[in-house]
Formats: structure tokens, sequence, C-alpha cells
């Protein structure tokens, strides 16, 4: 309670990943249907996602125990979307990217 969202985001990456946050980018707040998550207890929810670009941070990437498995991806290569965690976030961010690469 109290915190901001780019404070969450920088002790959340700090929790999950050992990743220090050294930059990061407001791209967009997500809401909408495209965030609804259904949980195996069969609890149903509608995420409010406040999405970061982070192109600046240091540390060993090393997972908690929250997480399976983690690993950076190319743009270019990434797994099918039908693996992916979150593919409308990632929608969202390749055309926030080439709204910002054309500006350049």
């Amino acid at each position: 309670m109290g915190e901001s969202f780019s404070e969450v985001i920088i002790r959340e990456v700090k929790e999950e990943t050992n990743l220090e946050i050294d930059h990061l980018q407001l791209i967009d707040v997500v809401s909408g249907m495209s965030r609804k998550n259904a949980y195996p207890n069969g609890d149903v929810v509608i995420n409010n996602t406040v999405l970061y670009y982070i192109d600046q941070y240091h540390g060993e990437l090393k997972g908690d125990e929250e997480s399976k498995e983690l690993r950076f991806f190319d743009l270019e290569q990434l797994p099918e979307e039908d693996k992916q965690n979150d593919p409308d976030l990632i929608k969202v961010y390749k055309k926030w990217r080439e709204n910002n690469e054309t500006r350049r």
C-alpha cells in the first residue's frame, strides 16, 4: 500500500528475477477483456496492467519460489503464442516499439 506503480515494478522485478532496474519507461495501461484470467481454483479476474519498458538493469537473472523458468528471448524468436503468458501484452509492446522506432 502506498507504492507508486514504478516502485512496485522495481520491487517485484527484484523479488522475482533478482535484477535491479536502472531505468524504466511507461508503455501503457492495459485493461479490458484481454486481461481476463481464470485460475485453477475457479477464480476469474480481469486485471488492469501497467506495462513498462525496462532498458537498463543489472544483476544476475535468478528466479524465486514463484518462478518455473526465467530467460530472455529475441523479439523475433518468441515462443508460439499459445505458450506465452501474456500474448496481449506482447502485442501492445510490439505496437509501442514500432511507433517509437518511427519517431527516431
